[in-house]
């Protein structure tokens, strides 16, 4: 699902151009193929559920990031999901008791 528009899309293949979510999927589900299995993901038979939330130039916004923590949250059960892994930069300026991204969270 793309998320960086702001409603939900659902695309047949989300491109990662910033290229950070790529890197951090490889350090989770990376199979070893491309090195001969020399270096193996954490989980590599990982099945991944794609939420696109940052542009390809590295932009995004915390409301489209709540869009898809809600999405996930309410599509859980349905796509069998058991761990979110987020790796995402946000600056706190306020408790993470009224912060909005931490309620969603």
């Amino acid at each position: 699902m793309d998320f960086t528009q702001g409603e939900p899309r659902l695309v047949s293949r989300n491109v990662d151009g910033y290229g950070h979510g790529t890197a951090m999927a490889g350090l989770i589900g990376g199979s070893g193929a491309a090195s001969r299995g020399r270096w193996v993901g954490a989980a590599p038979d990982v099945l991944f559920v794609d939420l696109k939330v940052v542009a390809d130039d590295g932009y995004g916004t915390t409301s489209n990031l709540i869009r898809a923590v809600e999405w996930l949250i309410e599509n859980r059960d349905y796509l069998g999901v058991r761990v979110a892994s987020m790796s995402l930069g946000h600056p706190p300026l306020e408790s993470y008791r009224d912060d909005p991204l931490g309620v969603a969270v």
